[in-house]
C-alpha cells in the first residue's frame, strides 16, 4: 500500500501551501521534502495506509475502483449511502478509510467538485492529523508545540482503527476492528514526521 509520489509545492518552511490542478491553494502543513522518500509525512502517511486500506477500498474489505473518479461531496457520499442501506457497519472509504469523506474534504480546503483521487485522499489526511477537531494533540506534536508522543499516538488511534491504541488492540475494540500497526511504529514515524516538519 505505498503511496506513490506527488508533487506538493512548497512556500513557506511550514504550513506550506498545496497547489491543486485548479491553481487554487490549500493551506496545509506539508513539506516539499514529503516526496521521495518513506520516512517523515510520507512514511507516516505510508504506515497508516498499510493498516486502513488501498485507496478504492471500502469496508468491509471491497473494492470499487470506480470511487477515484466519484466527487467526493455528492457522488462518493451517495454511493456510501447506498451501501449503507444493505445493513452494513460502516462505509469507510479510501487508503485512509474516511468515515466521512465530504468532512475531510473540506478540511483539506478541496472544492466542491474535488474527486476521490489518491492525491486528494493524501492532502484529506493530511488535513485530518492537522487540523480536525478533537485530535489537536497530533498536530501539535507534529508542529513541535507539545512533547506529548503519546496523547497524539491515543488521538491517532481514534481517529484510524488499524492503530494500537492499548494493548495491542484497537480504540474500537470491538470485535470488528483489529490493530495492526504497532504504537511503536507510530512513534517512529510521528518522531521522523516531527523532525521533517520542524528542521
Amino acid at each position: 500500500n505505498d503511496i506513490p509520489n506527488r508533487t506538493f509545492n512548497r512556500s513557506y518552511r511550514l504550513g506550506a501551501e498545496i497547489t491543486n490542478s485548479n491553481g487554487d491553494r490549500n493551506n496545509l502543513p506539508v513539506r516539499a521534502s514529503m516526496t521521495g522518500q518513506s520516512n517523515g509525512l510520507r512514511g507516516l502517511a505510508n504506515l497508516v495506509s498499510s493498516g486502513e486500506g488501498s485507496a478504492t477500498s471500502m469496508f468491509p474489505s471491497e473494492n470499487y475502483p470506480e470511487m477515484l473518479d466519484m466527487t467526493i461531496a455528492t457522488e462518493l457520499v451517495d454511493f456510501q449511502n447506498s451501501k449503507l442501506s444493505d445493513g452494513r457497519a460502516s462505509a469507510a472509504v479510501g487508503a485512509f478509510q474516511f468515515l466521512y469523506p465530504e468532512k475531510a474534504a473540506k478540511l483539506a480546503g478541496l472544492p466542491p467538485d474535488a474527486k476521490f483521487t489518491l492525491e486528494n485522499q493524501e492532502k484529506m489526511f493530511i488535513a485530518t492529523i492537522m487540523n480536525k477537531p478533537g485530535r489537536e494533540a497530533i498536530g501539535q506534536y507534529l508542529q513541535g508545540n507539545s512533547d506529548d508522543i503519546e496523547l497524539a499516538i491515543d488521538q491517532l488511534s481514534q481517529e484510524f482503527a488499524s492503530i494500537e491504541y492499548r494493548n495491542g488492540r484497537s480504540y474500537y475494540n470491538d470485535g470488528v476492528n483489529k490493530a495492526s500497526i504497532s504504537r511503536n511504529q507510530v512513534r517512529a514515524a510521528l518522531i521522523s514526521a516531527r523532525e521533517e516538519l520542524t528542521n
